[in-house]
């Protein structure tokens, strides 16, 4: 969900980043940077990997992130500080897609009986009010500290 919104923003609130070749394992990587418990990271450039993950435990230049599938490759791992009120969305957006599934009927009849239903809207016509201030019109990396 995450990062359907911060894609739908255009925004990933970036505060640094780092390049370099990393190594996977059993949902750890060794980064450059400092990383915080319950941070988010956004990784680039792997084959299985890339998207925003959460960092659940740091410990030193080590830090385990959520849901990762073991790989090397050569990226980007950039460091996000995505405000609380983004966040806080994130479970109402899924209580929302929950509870406004989509239906293929619109509407129906049969001889005098007519039927229709409320047209849907989508999790964006929901949130647009929240999250449309946090909208970038341009990728938001431009000018953030790297971390050699």
């Amino acid at each position: 969900m995450i990062n359907l919104i911060l894609s739908k923003i255009n925004n990933y609130f970036y505060k640094f980043y780092e390049v370099g070749e990393y190594e996977i394992i059993d949902s750890t990587l060794q980064v450059k940077g400092e990383y915080f418990k319950g941070q988010y990271i956004r990784i680039e450039g792997s084959t299985l990997n890339d998207g925003v993950h959460l960092v659940t435990k740091v410990d030193n230049d080590i830090i385990t992130v959520s849901d990762l599938t073991t790989e090397g490759f050569e990226g980007t791992i950039s460091s996000l500080a995505i405000p609380k009120d983004v966040l806080s969305v994130i479970p109402r957006l899924e209580q929302f897609n929950n509870d406004n599934k989509p239906s293929n009927i619109v509407s129906e009849s049969f001889g005098t009986y007519s039927y229709s239903m409320k047209q849907e809207s989508t999790w964006w016509d929901a949130f647009k009010g929240e999250l449309m201030q946090y909208r970038k019109m341009y990728d938001n990396k431009r000018g953030v500290k790297y971390v050699k």
